[in-house]
């Protein structure tokens, strides 16, 4: 194996790992988000996360087109590794909460007076 093979090597699996570190972490940064967690740390660990990724991807990038395009390939592996390794935190929908109703049910469409222009005086 030839020293560029290897170091186009060495490349991907830098970009597999900083990938795997990045959307890792931007899992964990949005479960903060939601959870109520500070918004200066939320955005602390954003601005970190960015500018990790940029410097190395930068840093690959003097090294020449080569290196830089296979870490990029890297952390896209590693976006579909973290992707598909996830929980579906999609939430149920419950029937009750959307508003749904029995198929007997006919749709009722109320305007607010304000939606009207009036307010709610004048018919």
């Amino acid at each position: 194996m030839s020293l560029f093979a290897l170091g186009l090597a060495a490349h991907l699996v830098a970009g597999i790992l900083l990938g795997l570190l990045y959307f890792g972490g931007l899992w964990w940064n949005a479960r903060l988000f939601a959870a109520g967690g500070h918004a200066t740390t939320s955005i602390l660990l954003m601005v970190g996360r960015i500018a990790l990724l940029g410097g190395l991807l930068t840093l690959a990038s003097l090294e020449g087109a080569g290196p830089l395009l296979v870490m990029a390939l890297g952390v896209l592996i590693a976006r579909a590794v973290v992707m598909r390794r996830l929980p579906d935190l999609t939430p149920p929908v419950i029937p009750a909460q959307a508003g749904i109703q029995g198929c007997h049910a006919q749709p009722s469409f109320v305007l607010d007076s304000r939606l009207r222009g009036n307010d709610g005086n004048r018919p």
